[in-house]
């Protein structure tokens, strides 16, 4: 609630809107945050929305992201604090103040965790782009055994050890039909996605998955084995075996 009130004041040059907490239920771990503008004025914009803004870029590691108030920057960075220890995870979903119709859903663990205290780092230092290495996002293809399947919540999770030195890589899989990724579990595949990355490593810290497809065995290198040896008389008539 804190990062709304400072998300309203920065988007409306002063607070306009008063937040309240509506359709909590007892025993339920939802609930949904409404905003009422409490102060008129012109053109008054949504605080909700600057801030679900702030949480995807930071996620997306934008550029953006370095635009957003320290606070505000400050208040993301301890939403997931506590993820995986104290709780598995949280969601929050709603319609970014840069998009008029689409929802989002925004995992929150300890990979936004992550981005929001880079990113921080970035604000307080005031490190141009231009001066860190690659991060951010790219649209790619990675080949390896689906691990791990977590299918709570609306953003599903999964693990892919590459086929090329086992390295995992987490991945987000709720577009993915179930069945699908029962196919997949413990099978090789080739995932398709959009693949988040930081400063740390030149492998993604996080594959968006849009698609996978099983490889069969039999579809590798392997199967070429054999497939042009030269007859012993070829080599015999052209000389390549002779002294």
């Amino acid at each position: 609630m804190r990062g709304l009130g400072k998300s309203d004041a920065a988007i409306n040059n002063g607070r306009r809107h008063k937040f309240l907490i509506r359709d909590l239920h007892r025993g339920s771990a939802t609930a949904t945050v409404r905003e009422q503008v409490a102060k008129r004025g012109a053109a008054v914009q949504s605080g909700i929305g600057y801030y679900l803004d702030g949480i995807s870029s930071i996620y997306a590691d934008a550029t953006r992201a370095r635009a957003i108030p320290r606070g505000i920057v400050q208040d993301i960075a301890s939403l997931p604090k506590g993820a995986g220890h104290t709780f598995s995870f949280a969601e929050v979903k709603g319609t970014p103040a840069n998009d008029d119709t689409t929802p989002t859903i925004t995992r929150i663990d300890e990979f936004l965790e992550n981005r929001a205290r880079r990113v921080l780092q970035d604000v307080i230092s005031g490190t141009p782009a231009s001066m860190r290495s690659f991060e951010g996002t790219a649209y790619s293809s990675f080949d390896g055994v689906l691990k791990a399947v977590d299918l709570r919540g609306e953003m599903q999770k999964a693990v892919l050890l590459l086929s090329a030195g086992g390295k995992p890589i987490e991945c987000i899989v709720n577009t993915v039909e179930v069945t699908k990724l029962g196919d997949a579990l413990d099978q090789r595949v080739i995932v398709y996605g959009l693949a988040h990355y930081d400063r740390n490593s030149g492998l993604p810290a996080r594959l968006d998955v849009r698609d996978m497809q099983i490889i069969k065995e039999g579809n590798g290198l392997s199967r070429w084995k054999g497939a042009f040896d030269i007859p012993p008389n070829d080599y015999d008539r052209n000389g390549w075996n002779r002294p």
